[in-house]
């Protein structure tokens, strides 16, 4: 309800909270009523460059909600990086064992507003127009290559690194930030995936993120 408030007050494309029933009481389980946003996930994208422009200008608005963002909580990751041991099927695996090893060091500021979960199917598109951002249930204050990051890998997943690195561009260009450490947010939000998992994905679905790490890794100084 906070992070809802906050964004109408500041003009965000966002749902607006129209009634709540944190306890349960009338609804029988907690329940939020929002309005409904105009457009639909992005679907099949046709032109790439123009909607990794528009994703990275609407996460700039967003990390400029800045200091209006009291009593946000501040970011953490999923899994505990520094104690959660990686997956038995990617132990022998360098890239991982050393992706790991770059997300334990990782030491979080908490001075920015970020969405936390930041990615396309979280995004509303109509006339390919971003109209919307949903999902807010973790929005937390943290550094802002968490958001960058968890797109990042989604985009490498979907349409490729090239894509990816071109989203980190755009979003350089709309911020103004230099993001020297992004490398190493890449691979957090990377790893809180990775951990996730039980057991071995799909070979199509694990290889770019191979890919993905491999690549932060090789823009990791020293």
């Amino acid at each position: 309800m906070l992070v809802l408030g906050l964004l109408e007050r500041v003009g965000l494309p966002a749902p607006r909270l129209i009634g709540a029933d944190p306890l349960g009481a009338s609804c029988d389980v907690p329940a939020l009523l929002v309005t409904r946003l105009p457009g639909h996930p992005p679907g099949r994208v046709r032109d790439v460059a123009t909607f990794l422009v528009q994703l990275a200008e609407m996460l700039t608005r967003i990390h400029r909600i800045g200091a209006a963002s009291q009593g946000i909580p501040a970011f953490r990751t999923y899994f505990p990086m520094r104690e959660a041991p990686l997956p038995g099927w990617l132990q022998g695996d360098p890239v991982w064992v050393s992706a790991l090893a770059v997300a334990r060091e990782a030491e979080p500021s908490a001075d920015t507003f970020i969405h936390r979960d930041y990615h396309p199917s979280n995004t509303l598109w109509r006339y390919g127009k971003l109209t919307g951002v949903v999902d807010w249930t973790q929005a937390s204050l943290g550094p802002v290559g968490v958001d960058v990051g968890s797109m990042r890998w989604n985009l490498a997943a979907d349409f490729g690194l090239r894509a990816s690195d071109h989203f980190l561009d755009a979003y350089r260009a709309s911020s103004g930030l230099e993001l020297r450490d992004q490398p190493t947010w890449d691979l957090v939000t990377l790893m809180d995936l990775v951990l996730s998992m039980s057991r071995p994905g799909p070979e199509d679905e694990m290889t770019p993120l191979r890919a993905h790490a491999l690549a932060c890794l090789k823009r990791i100084p020293g």
